[in-house]
């Protein structure tokens, strides 16, 4: 069987022979085993199964194949072959045995007392100090795709590979290889080695990295798995700078994959693009330079997802990984997560589409895989994306809402309050039409969050969820839907009373934080315009108002002559997209709060202050300042002379 496995397998005709000679040798074998007196009679043929991808055919009585007779009999009376202490099971033979369960079938591994032999081969790795490094690695690897959790295992063979990190067997990629391995256990199950054990490997990976020439003894697949394996361990010492380097410097030899290992390790490590000395802008560039080749939906989702995550601010990679995202075929088998993730990234860089190609492409799609598999969660991202970017495409909202009415439907539990009230402030930022066209199921969300505030009250939201419920219901209010804005109640204990405090202790809050730069220059300019204008023109120049009645603070408010009150808004880069040229790049929840702070002051009476007029106003000097702003507020701009 051993030497069957060797045999090629590159052509049909290979591994049609490999099956005859399989079929042939296990047909000799089944009916030996009953009688096999020794656990190594058992593992060797069925790691050579494992190998060969081998796992029938069945036996006559129909109770399964060699496989099936093999783990039967190596799990027979309580293990007693594994625990036999006159033929003890060698090493590489507990490796081996952990290499096949983990690629064995699942229907495979159920005919077998899979729990009990997995122990008695863990305690007979116990009872060695000094297994080798390969044998440590495999049952590590084994032990995340079985899922298996056994702290004092990690721990004994952690201590194995740290003691043994420097042999001859000690390779790269079965290093690379237990340091994700070992992450994984600890993302999974909590279950870490120790401290020092861990430095032993690392400090081993770092050692080569440093002796190395050229392009390093580790692959780029090996720099990706050891990162994510690290970022997973939670590992910050400084060493580790050594092992980014390398990522940095191979970033351009490697596969999607990789590249989406390593991004996501880094944004676990530190989320920041700065913190990481240009290996994140290294891996960014690495993608683009090829224009995505070999990207499928998933890996270019990933990279997207988690450099917007990390604060990567390149608009024109953004930009071409839209046009990737664009191609003929490149989204046709993305899932209903990974259209909403895509968006959801894109809102979070503030990257609006320049074409709406890629928007039609989704309300494709979401007449398809997004309404029938789409969960709440994606449902609330993708609305909250395009209410964020100021998108609007009827079929799509009406897909996702559908599709939301419907799990709401199914499982309100499913449907979590921040995606609840994501969902509903999504609707109000896209305006009245969206809040009318949808109202069943806005009074769906709307009632839900009514019963879990009685069952649950305030234990069941937070801050931001209930001041998005208030800015909800401000837009009822002004749409005239008097039914539905009475259904978060109206006494002092109700829901919406518990929302509009929450607005207003955010509103305060806003208002005591220091000002940003412009808003400090516009405010100041103001003032100094009240002094130049004529007598009583500008009667008082108010900076930073809490504007009770909309749960909402006003940068500056400025009272003209007549009693008419202005409120003045500076519109900061931050608050529109990217890679939008002025006008008409306000994102959305900035065009909700000007619209709810209008109606506050009255039509007309919001003077909004974007931040490339303000730029050439003040390239004009102080009287191209006086004139701007006189203009904003409706005045006739003071002369020059005027003190």
């Amino acid at each position: 069987m051993n030497c069957a496995v060797k045999l090629g397998s590159k052509s049909p005709q290979d591994k049609t022979l490999r099956r005859g000679i399989f079929d042939a040798l296990a047909g000799a074998y089944l009916p030996l085993v009953p009688r096999l007196q020794s656990a190594a009679d058992c593992i060797i043929p069925l790691f050579a199964c494992s190998r060969a991808e081998y796992w029938g055919p069945a036996s006559a009585d129909g109770k399964g194949g060699l496989a099936v007779a093999l783990l039967q009999r190596l799990s027979a009376d309580g293990c007693t072959l594994m625990r036999d202490e006159a033929k003890p099971v060698k090493e590489q033979d507990h490796a081996n045995l952990w290499l096949a369960l983990a690629t064995a079938p699942a229907s495979v591994r159920a005919k077998a007392d899979l729990r009990r032999l997995l122990e008695a081969s863990a305690e007979g790795l116990f009872t060695s100090a000094s297994l080798s490094f390969p044998a440590c690695s495999i049952v590590l690897q084994a032990c995340v795709r079985l899922k298996w959790k056994d702290a004092r295992l990690v721990t004994h063979l952690a201590a194995c590979l740290a003691a043994s990190s420097r042999s001859a067997s000690a390779d790269c990629q079965a290093l690379a290889n237990s340091v994700y391995a070992l992450g994984e256990l600890a993302e999974s199950f909590g279950v870490k080695p120790r401290p020092e054990d861990l430095q032993g490997l690392v400090g081993e990976a770092v050692a080569r990295l440093r002796r190395a020439q050229g392009d390093g003894p580790f692959s780029p697949q090996h720099l990706g798995n050891m990162l994510l394996g690290l970022a997973n361990l939670g590992y910050v010492d400084l060493d580790l700078r050594i092992i980014v380097a390398a990522a940095r410097a191979n970033a351009r030899r490697m596969s999607p994959q990789d590249v989406v290992n390593a991004l996501t390790a880094l944004e676990l490590l530190q989320p920041s693009v700065n913190a990481h000395a240009g290996a994140v802008e290294a891996l960014a560039e690495a993608c683009s330079r090829t224009r995505f080749k070999d990207f499928n939906a998933q890996t270019l989702v990933a990279c997207v997802s988690t450099l917007a995550k990390m604060g990567f601010a390149d608009q024109a990679w953004y930009g071409e990984a839209v046009a990737a995202a664009e191609q003929a075929g490149m989204m046709r088998a993305a899932k209903a997560h990974e259209w909403a993730n895509l968006w959801h990234a894109l809102a979070v860089a503030r990257h609006r589409p320049a074409s709406r190609r890629l928007l039609d492409q989704t309300a494709e799609a979401a007449a398809g895989v997004i309404s029938k598999e789409a969960n709440p969660q994606d449902c609330a991202n993708l609305l909250w994306a395009l209410a964020t970017l100021r998108l609007s495409n009827e079929g799509l909202v009406d897909a996702l809402a559908g599709r939301l009415a419907k799990l709401l439907g199914q499982d309100p539990k499913q449907v979590k309050t921040p995606v609840l009230c994501n969902s509903l402030w999504a609707l109000a930022v896209m305006g009245p039409e969206a809040l009318s066209r949808h109202s069943g199921l806005v009074e769906g969300l709307l009632r839900d969050a009514e019963r879990r505030w009685a069952a649950d009250g305030s234990a069941a939201f937070g801050e931001q969820t209930l001041t998005q419920l208030w800015q909800v219901q401000l837009e009822l209010a002004h749409v005239g839907a008097g039914e539905l804005q009475r259904v978060l109640g109206t006494n002092e204990g109700s829901l919406l009373a518990s929302a509009r405090a929450a607005a207003l202790s955010d509103a305060r809050l806003l208002a005591s934080s220091p000002p940003t730069s412009l808003e400090a220059e516009v405010s100041s300019a103001l003032e100094l315009l009240r002094e130049q204008s004529g007598p009583g023109a500008i009667v008082s120049v108010q900076r930073r108002c809490v504007v009770e009645e909309a749960g909402r603070y006003a940068e500056a408010v400025v009272e003209l002559a007549g009693g008419r009150r202005v409120a003045v808004d500076a519109v900061e880069s931050g608050e529109c997209c990217a890679n939008g040229p002025p006008p008409n790049t306000v994102l959305g929840p900035t065009g909700l709060r000007y619209r709810q702070l209008e109606r506050s002051f009255g039509k007309g009476n919001l003077a909004v202050v974007p931040h490339w007029e303000w730029a050439e106003a003040k390239a004009k000097k102080e009287a191209g300042l006086r004139a701007y702003l006189s203009r904003r507020l409706g005045l006739e701009a003071p002369s020059a002379g005027t003190a």
